[in-house]
């Protein structure tokens, strides 16, 4: 038998096409699949010429303003209109919804790039998922030592969704937990005892008391967080991507370069922000069911995925500091916007993101004194 594990609102996911916010036909790679670019050249030659090849196929030639050549003015698809929603490459007609085959399991999430997936998301009281069995027989090869890091996987959205911790007492937990996993596997421990293991709540408030003693220096964070924005912002920058976005936030990041805000402004944002813990604590469990474990995923990639997940939470939130600090406020329409600009932004390969870390960092995997750094008290 095979497992089919969809999150309990995917059902309800419907594209809003002219009607959206922030349209998904603009600044990033659109992928044209193999059996696309076939139909395409066999209704229109012409269609060829903005479609460019990659490594892994091709993707879409932008226009000038970053746009798709084929979204019209009413921010509808002229294929669409044409040719019909089958005619779309596998990535126009599926995103944001993503398909992980694994060998005994198939999971369905979304991408927190679409703006329509993160409404039906904040609808949620809590992230959960459906699952059910398939009569499908699940494929021969399952890695067994990758059950255990599903369990873990399963325990971290528990975990998360615990409201005796705030976002950053979790994720810090979290990162424990799993880099102590990680070394104790490269020292040729199972994964399957340590994560029955570290399921002991009474183990798991030792920790977290250790953790709570551990002083973060606020200003320290804040600007590690800042200079981690920008230097995510500088290509896309200098392709001048979500410029309309992007560049207000960045340039008053860069305000704060060599110097802080003062302790009472600090201060004000936090109370502003603790208003959306609840979001948060949403985003923070859909990206780990999401993107934590991918198959062929072990517990290397998982750390690194959560160091990725801190970074994530950490622009989010800085972003969201510089924009209150210029608006004076925040909305729930502009904090949304932030999460889906950011998370296309930040939406890269297990690969990229093995290659972001090892050149900006002195190690792929961090100590955690880094990662309670940028997630902050």
């Amino acid at each position: 038998m095979r497992k089919i594990i969809k999150p309990n609102y995917y059902h309800k996911f419907q594209c809003t096409a002219g009607d959206c916010e922030f349209t998904c036909c603009q600044q990033w790679k659109i992928a044209v699949d193999d059996a696309a670019g076939k139909r395409w050249d066999m209704a229109d030659k012409g269609l060829s010429r903005h479609v460019g090849k990659t490594l892994d196929g091709g993707e879409i030639l932008l226009k000038e303003d970053g746009f798709c050549p084929f979204l019209e003015e009413d921010h509808l698809c002229s294929l669409v209109k044409t040719y019909g929603e089958e005619f779309l490459s596998h990535t126009c007609h599926t995103f944001p919804r993503e398909q992980h085959e694994y060998a005994n399991r198939t999971e369905y999430a979304f991408s927190s790039g679409c703006p329509q997936a993160l409404h039906l998301l904040w609808e949620q009281e809590r992230f959960e998922v459906n699952r059910k069995e398939n009569r499908e027989a699940a494929r021969e090869g399952f890695p067994r030592e990758q059950e255990p890091l599903f369990w873990m996987r399963d325990f971290f959205l528990q975990l998360v969704q615990e409201e005796s911790r705030t976002v950053p007492q979790v994720l810090k937990l979290l990162f424990f937990l799993m880099l102590d996993l990680f070394e104790k596997g490269e020292e040729g421990l199972t994964d399957e005892a340590l994560v029955r293991g570290y399921m002991d709540r009474k183990l798991l408030a030792q920790v977290e008391a250790a953790i709570s003693e551990v002083e973060i220096a606020e200003e320290d964070s804040f600007y590690e967080c800042n200079e981690l924005l920008l230097d995510l912002a500088e290509n896309y920058r200098r392709k001048k991507m979500y410029e309309e976005d992007l560049e207000p936030i960045a340039k008053r990041a860069e305000c704060y370069e060599g110097q802080i805000p003062s302790a009472d402004r600090r201060e004000q944002f936090e109370e502003i922000w603790s208003g959306y813990e609840g979001r948060l604590r949403l985003l923070m469990a859909e990206e780990i069911y999401a993107s934590c474990l991918l198959p062929e995923g072990d517990s290397y990639s998982m750390t690194m995925k959560l160091q990725w997940l801190a970074m994530e939470y950490a622009v989010i939130r800085q972003w969201n500091f510089l924009h209150w600090d210029m608006r004076g406020e925040i909305t729930d329409a502009s904090f949304t916007r932030s999460v889906a600009v950011l998370f296309r932004m930040m939406g890269y390969s297990e690969a990229d993101i093995e290659e972001y870390l090892d050149n900006s960092f002195a190690s792929i995997i961090w100590e955690w004194g880094y990662f309670a750094l940028i997630v902050g008290r």
